[in-house]
């Protein structure tokens, strides 16, 4: 049993960095925690796998997801996804990592000894197996599939591989192009490039080839640290956890030198200058966050007249303020000035990730803002760029429109309010001329309704989390109806903003799950879709509609929407479930939204 002292001294050596960290011993505490584990990732492949685990669990919980590991046997993946085992543990992801030498040992004994036509067969054998196997899981589980690409090994041919018709090289170059476009086509699916994490780390300090006759895997404790990081980036992508907001400082972290003693001029960010030049990558690079729909804000200790100052005649710099979704300038504490932009996005401080070079102020905002993501960045600015590649907190597994458009909303929201201030709350919404089209959620809906059940904490009755496998079973069960809203006003789009899941249970129809968007709320839409619900019940030929309220510390909104809407409750301790009979049914008034029905 894990003491309370191992648990705690295991957490510090989580955040001491990689460096202090024992991974073996702390898989190992982790492991004894397992019964907490909310994620469950089965492994499958033709390498020792048990090796990977500890290394795997370790940077879970590094991004905060506490797993449970199921190994599948030795070579067995495909028959594994047909096994009872694999059923019982019901996992929520599952990683694919094979050998391709192990794949076809005997072809690649020989493979220099080939035909160019032998070559490509044996490219489209592999791949026919993976994809097999890809499509096996997808209709047998409900997991997401995380899918390893293939590390090209040094050729016996050496330079004149390159230069080889269909030599190794392109062999692997090919078959790995191959394999990422079956994945791309494949929503559940996701790559696990392995190549690129052996590039970082060095090949020569990546492979051990006497643990690979050893222990049939022939990978060093800094590949298989890197593999982890790999993993841990994705798992956040494939449970919708990336966080909403990075929030930057400026002097000497957005560029070199002070705005109020230096000037717009002599600030150092731009071509030309080596400084300015690292300033300018990292810059560029936070601006593609913005394209993942990350929201991008300002926190400095700086007078507001100086900063937009350097943004005015700055033009040349990548970002600008209308990059920004929300600035904190002035001379309040960092800490004060991020809770300033959590409350202005409506958004939680766990949602934040802050960047700053000074270490006095990431000390403080990590003693008075624990749930913000705090980073220390390094003397030398050249490093930035990868400090933030190397922050998992942005990761996403596919993006959506909404996503491109995210700063756009929050802008249009800005004009929303400024119209909201001017005049009656009635006649703000009247104003606004909602239109809301809600339908049945088909396969282009996918990414989004995943993204919406995993981000959306205010308005959302249950919190419950459904893996995309879970979502497609939604879309295809006959018992199930997943209706979703998009909402547009005269400023613009907001895209899907809500979602109502109903269950058919016998004589009862339940509402399983039924969220909506931050950014939809205080509009009246919850009162649409769920006259819309209540409309459907009533064309149906269910008894009651029942509904269920599970509190937490972020749905304060949603408590007594259930009581509102005219439903009666029954006590069930840590839950409310609520039930409404026929003849209690009672449309509300929300004329202001035209609907849209599909």
């Amino acid at each position: 049993m894990t003491t309370q002292m191992g648990f705690a001294e295991m957490m510090q050596s989580l955040h001491a960095g990689s460096a202090a960290l024992d991974y073996r011993k702390t898989g190992r505490l982790l492991r004894e925690m397992e019964a907490q584990a909310g994620v469950h990732v089965a492994l499958m492949g033709n390498v020792t796998l048990d090796l990977l685990t500890p290394f795997l669990r370790v940077e879970a919980a590094k991004v905060g997801q506490m797993s449970a590991f199921h190994v599948s046997p030795f070579g067995q993946y495909m028959q594994a996804l047909h096994g009872e085992a694999l059923q019982r543990f019901d996992p929520h992801v599952i990683v694919l990592l094979l050998s391709a030498e192990a794949m076809r040992p005997d072809a690649f004994e020989r493979f220099h000894q080939l035909s160019v036509e032998d070559r490509h067969r044996l490219r489209d054998d592999m791949m026919a197996e993976v994809e097999g196997w890809i499509d096996s899981a997808v209709m047998r589980t409900a997991a997401t599939l995380m899918v390893a690409n293939f590390p090209c090994p040094s050729s016996a041919l050496g330079v004149a591989d390159l230069s080889s018709d269909y030599g190794e090289r392109e062999f692997f170059l090919d078959l790995n192009l191959a394999l990422l476009r079956a994945v791309r086509a494949r929503p559940r699916a996701m790559m696990l490039d392995v190549v690129a994490a052996m590039g970082r780390v060095g090949t020569r300090q990546a492979v051990d080839r006497r643990m690979h006759y050893v222990a049939g895997l022939g990978w060093t404790d800094a590949m298989m640290r890197e593999f982890g990081a790999v993993f841990a980036h994705a798992l956040v992508g494939a449970l919708g956890a990336a966080r909403k907001c990075l929030v930057l400082d400026l002097d000497n972290s957005l560029w070199g030198g002070v705005a109020g003693e230096d000037g717009p001029h002599g600030i150092r960010v731009g071509r030309g200058d080596m400084v300015g030049e690292a300033f300018r990558a990292f810059q560029l690079r936070i601006k593609a966050l913005k394209e993942r729909g990350i929201l991008l804000a300002l926190c400095s200790k700086n007078n507001p007249e100086d900063v937009e100052e350097v943004f005015r005649l700055r033009d040349d710099m990548p970002l600008q303020l209308s990059d920004m979704a929300a600035t904190a300038i002035g001379w309040d504490s960092k800490y004060t000035g991020i809770g300033k932009i959590a409350r202005q996005l409506n958004i939680g401080l766990d949602a934040l990730v802050f960047l700053d070079d000074n270490a006095a102020e990431i000390a403080a905002v990590r003693q008075y803002c624990p749930e913000v993501h705090a980073v220390l960045l390094p003397p030398d600015p050249s490093d930035y760029v990868d400090i933030l590649d190397a922050l998992p907190w942005f990761e996403k597994s596919r993006l959506t429109a909404e996503d491109r458009a995210r700063t756009e909303h929050y802008a249009l929201a800005a004009r929303r309010d400024g119209l909201c201030a001017s005049c009656d709350p009635m006649d703000y919404l009247r104003d606004l001329d909602m239109r809301a089209a809600v339908r049945d959620a088909g396969p282009a809906d996918l990414l989004r309704v995943h993204q919406l059940f995993n981000k959306t904490n205010q308005f959302n009755l249950t919190t419950g989390r459904p893996t995309m496998g879970e979502v497609e079973a939604m879309m295809t069960d006959p018992a199930w109806q997943l209706i979703v809203a998009n909402l547009r006003d005269r400023f613009g789009q907001l895209g899907t903003v809500a979602i109502c899941a109903l269950r058919r249970e016998g004589a009862a129809l339940h509402i399983g799950h039924f969220l909506m968007s931050c950014r939809a709320m205080g509009r009246g839409l919850e009162h649409a879709m769920m006259n819309e619900v209540k409309r459907r019940f009533l064309e149906s030929d269910a008894a009651s509609l029942h509904g269920t309220h599970v509190p937490t510390a972020k749905n304060g909104p949603v408590r007594g929407f259930f009581d509102d809407q005219g439903f009666a409750a029954s006590d069930g301790g840590d839950r409310t479930d609520y039930a409404l009979c026929r003849a209690d049914v009672a449309f509300k008034d929300c004329d202001w939204i035209m609907l849209e029905t599909e």
